[in-house]
Parts: C-alpha cells; sequence; structure tokens
C-alpha cells in the first residue's frame, strides 16, 4: 500500500513538471502491478499479502539476529533482512550498539536522547526500497548522516532536500574529535527522512 501511493506520488509530481502524463483516473490501468504485489510478497514474505500477520520485524532493545564480535571480528552488529520492517527505539536507557537494517519497506525510529551511547564510533546503516526514518538526537552528541535517494525528502538539522536523486551530507562541528559518537548511513530508493537535534 505504501509503495503504491509512493509511486501515484510520483507520478503525479513528474505530470507537474510535464516530464509524464498522468493523471489519477489512468490508475485503473495499473491493475496488473495488484499481481506483481502479490507474486513478491509472497516470494519475500512467504506470507499472504492480504493477512498482516507475521511479517513485520519489531525491532525493540533484541535483535533478531546478533552476530557478536570478539577481538579479531570487531563489534556486535545487529543484521535484519525482511520485506517489511517496523523498529521503535525508544525505551529508557536502550543500548545504542553497531547496526545494519536492509529491508524492502522500512518504519523506523530511533529517539537518542533516551538512549545509552558507548565511547567510541557506532556505524548505523539502513537501506532497502521505501524508508520512513525519524530521529531524536541530543545537542551534545555529535554524529555525522550520509543520505541518498531517488526521490524523497530529508529534513536533518534544519538542512531540506526534497525532490528527485537526492543526497544530503551533515556533520556536526565537533565529529572529528569527539570520543562518543554516532556515524549514520541512510539509503533508499524513495525517503521521508527526519533528524530532529534536541
Amino acid at each position: 500500500g505504501g509503495a503504491a501511493v509512493a509511486a501515484v506520488g510520483a507520478l503525479l509530481h513528474l505530470d507537474y513538471f510535464g516530464l509524464v502524463e498522468f493523471d489519477l483516473g489512468m490508475i485503473v490501468q495499473f491493475w496488473p502491478l495488484v499481481l506483481v504485489y502479490i507474486g513478491l510478497s509472497l516470494l519475500v514474505d512467504g506470507r499472504d499479502p492480504f493477512r498482516g500477520d507475521g511479517a513485520e520485524f519489531i525491532y525493540r532493545g533484541e535483535p533478531r539476529e546478533k552476530t557478536t564480535g570478539d577481538s579479531s571480528t570487531g563489534p556486535t552488529v545487529h543484521r535484519a533482512r525482511r520485506g517489511r520492517s517496523e523498529a521503535r527505539f525508544r525505551d529508557h536507557n536502550w543500548l545504542v550498539e553497531p547496526m545494519d537494517v536492509d529491508s524492502l519497506i522500512a518504519d523506523y525510529e530511533f529517539d537518542f536522547t533516551r538512549a545509552f551511547i558507548p565511547e567510541g564510533d557506532v556505524p548505523i546503516r539502513m537501506s532497502g526500497l521505501i524508508g520512513d526514518v525519524k530521529i531524536l538526537i541530543p545537542r551534545d552528541v555529535e554524529f555525522s548522516l550520509r543520505s541518498r535517494a531517488l526521490i524523497g525528502d530529508m529534513r536533518v538539522a534544519g538542512q531540506t532536500r526534497d525532490g528527485f536523486n537526492i543526497s544530503m551530507e551533515y556533520r556536526s562541528s565537533g565529529y572529528d574529535e569527539a570520543d562518543r559518537k554516532l556515524t549514520l548511513d541512510v539509503d533508499y530508493s524513495i525517503i521521508d527522512l527526519r533528524v530532529d537535534l534536541v
């Protein structure tokens, strides 16, 4: 459903700029895409796409898959690969660890004001097809962010990018010298990204 709305919005936007001809009455012509959606849902999730159960990956502090490193393999990294994933990091004093999440459709909320952020550089990477990512970061925590998308809206610490083939890089003033910092890498084809400093 989210992908369909995003696609219609993109086509209407392209029509507005005269790049394609499209109006809402043409949606009926796209009914074969419903079959494509059903097929992809069955391949990716192995479930009935209309039931809505069992597909979401709820991450509230403990990973579904966790590889624990040692001195030779590096730090602990959380990895998840799903068709659709949803994560809320808002618990009091939740532990921030390196993360690498790749999913077709993602809905993530990070509240670093409530987190325990350890010493060192903590990398967090998110990628996929469609991403809705909301992040709160305390002003005293140094961070860098790199984000790319084919289409979308990015709002990071007062800076805004929107439209097609967009990218954004942000680095807080004390990032290079900080003993404790976050390195965020966000890469989606369609994105709604918001990073607020509080």
